[in-house]
């Protein structure tokens, strides 16, 4: 008989992978469309598709992290799978005919229209954005590297509340840019008019789970924790599931934030949850997807893999080199029945190891002949768990994988296609710019996403080919009256200095004038800090449109009081001091 483990993973893993999440049939609201990421839909895709629009922005994603090393010495493992991979593309959210997304370069959110890729509005945060937005009713849920999370209006992007996990407000490079030493990196999870998210990267410097009000923003509960939280949270009725890179996964109670024990598994920062189960992957080496039962916190099946769509009784599986259909009811019946065979073949050969060969032949020959029919046995059942591969097609899309209807979308290298879910053959395909890491499905339209930054939509119509591309224009300053005396004392400060590498601080910056001519003449990474709200609203646009924000920002500081680590900056200034 089946052991309880995986009696428990056979009953969880028919449920429906899309029960967690309130999204609505035609839109994609968040992260892999629910709170149990599982990346499907029900409703099919018609093809054949076309390019309706693409939006090109001024950046490209910066990831926090690089690429995986090398080796993992300490494991004696090569080939590593990137493990950390959550902002290597503008990963989109839609809902309503409109397309949200963070950036990690820009330090801002993106609405765009849907049906044209036009940008309606963008909204500032203070750090990089680097998990898509959760929509939620007239609600946009981000958080970001700056230290906090932010709600905003749908309409207009206006905000309607902001929450910091940590009071005190304290920032330093990192990553390229200024953060908080408690950085929003889960995204931000809603359930039942609650909103959950982590802040913090290190233990030992404070690491916090958090639910809010998600009206108001009002503070539920907060739990230090003792884990690194990275990647997409995910959710089932009663607990919160929280990725943590290259480790295992650790699980809280939904209600108060207490640890609930980490789920043995593969780790990496793919995962999708059922009822009592998690999948998750890619973890150590080349790439391994595993199945993991809540209950008894312990791994139940893996496979060779990189991410997992589960739709009814049958897995895809998606690795490096093929994409394979699996029914996964009938393999954990036999996988069920194999761990049972293992265990009492175990229990047996215990018993038969002290035994007298000569005196005690007799239950000898019994426990050595139950040995070798449960041998036999498990090998039939290894044989039968085998024929549970329905399929298996080459595949040179490994970048991505959901489901709508009977039809498999598979992201690549410069190109995305579509695969029949029935038979794993590709019936589609379109170029994109770069790899295709993030697709997202909503109101009959595909979404891609690449490491080029780009947004590609496409849609059952007459191919359009827009192109919405973020320009630049420095008409603000360049005309501006004072923009010769801004020049000048850009000039003369990086003779007098020689610093033209490293961080500046700009004191009082104003409209931004100084920062734009010392950005203009060096490599600088600019943070001009401005008390009044005004000039720091008017300093942002401006040099946003000039195409350097992201590496020069603005920070609305009112304290007298710096938020800033020691001696982080190579050169400061004041721009009040030019006029």
């Amino acid at each position: 008989m089946p052991n309880r483990c995986c009696e428990i993973m056979i009953v969880l893993i028919l449920a429906s992978c899309a029960l967690y999440g309130a999204a609505v049939a035609a839109d994609w609201p968040t992260y892999h469309h629910d709170n149990a990421r599982s990346g499907a839909v029900k409703d099919p895709l018609p093809l054949p598709l076309h390019e309706a629009w693409r939006f090109k922005p001024v950046h490209r994603p910066q990831p926090a992290w690089p690429g995986p090393a090398e080796q993992d010495y300490w494991h004696r493992l090569s080939g590593l799978c990137g493990a950390i991979n959550y902002d290597r593309a503008y990963h989109v959210a839609v809902a309503g005919g409109a397309v949200y997304f963070g950036s990690s370069a820009d330090d801002k959110v993106y609405c765009l229209d849907a049906r044209n890729g036009h940008v309606r509005w963008t909204f500032f945060t203070e750090g990089p954005v680097r998990l898509a937005p959760t929509v939620v009713g007239k609600r946009v849920y981000v958080g970001s590297d700056d230290g906090a999370v932010y709600c905003l209006d749908r309409a207009d992007g206006g905000l309607l509340w902001q929450y910091r996990p940590v009071e005190e407000d304290y920032r330093l490079p990192g990553n390229g840019h200024i953060m908080s030493l408690w950085p929003i990196r889960t995204g931000v999870l809603v359930a039942d008019d609650t909103a959950y998210f982590c802040a913090g990267l290190f233990p030992t410097q404070g690491a916090y789970l958090c639910a809010v009000d998600a009206r108001t923003g009002e503070l539920r509960w907060k739990e230090k924790i003792d884990i690194s939280p990275q990647g997409y949270m995910l959710a089932t009725a009663k607990h919160l599931f929280v990725p943590t890179g290259r480790t295992e996964p650790a699980m809280f109670d939904r209600s108060n934030g207490r640890h609930a024990g980490n789920v043995s598994s593969p780790g990496g920062t793919f995962a999708l949850v059922t009822d009592n189960g998690l999948v998750t992957g890619p973890g150590r080496g080349e790439g391994a997807v595993g199945i993991s039962d809540t209950h008894s916190k312990k791994s139940v099946a893996t496979f060779n893999g990189l991410r997992m769509i589960a739709r009814g009784d049958m897995a895809y599986i998606q690795s490096n080199q093929d994409i394979q259909a699996l029914n996964r009811k009938r393999y954990l019946e036999f996988t069920a029945q194999i761990t049972s065979a293992g265990a009492r073949q175990k229990e047996i050969e215990k018993k038969l190891k002290p035994l007298d060969k000569e005196n005690e032949k007799q239950l000898v020959d019994t426990l050595t002949k139950e040995i070798a029919q449960i041998k036999a046995k498990t090998a039939d059942l290894n044989e039968q768990a085998k024929a549970c591969f329905a399929w298996k097609q080459r595949s040179q899309h490994s970048h991505s994988m959901i489901m709508a209807g009977d039809i498999l979308f598979v992201g690549g290298q410069d190109s995305v296609a579509a695969v029949q879910a029935a038979d794993g053959k590709q019936i589609w395909t379109q170029p994109v710019k770069g790899k295709a890491l993030g697709l997202a499905i909503a109101d009959g339209r595909l979404y891609v996403s690449t490491d080029s930054g780009m947004i590609h939509c496409f849609a059952n119509q007459e191919a359009l080919n827009r192109v919405q591309t973020s320009f630049t224009d420095t008409a603000f300053f360049e005309k501006d009256a004072d923009n010769r005396i801004f020049a000048d004392a850009a000039e003369l400060i990086l003779d007098k200095t020689k610093i033209r590498q490293g961080y500046c601080l700009v004191l009082d910056s104003g409209q931004g004038r100084l920062a734009y001519q010392l950005a203009k003449r060096t490599e600088l990474k600019i943070i001009c800090v401005e008390k009044d709200r005004k000039k720091v609203d008017a300093s942002r646009k401006a040099i946003d449109r000039t195409g350097l924000y992201g590496r020069v920002v603005v920070h609305h500081i009112t304290s007298d009081k710096l938020p800033y680590a020691d001696y982080f900056a190579n050169l400061i200034v004041s721009a009040k001091t030019v006029v």
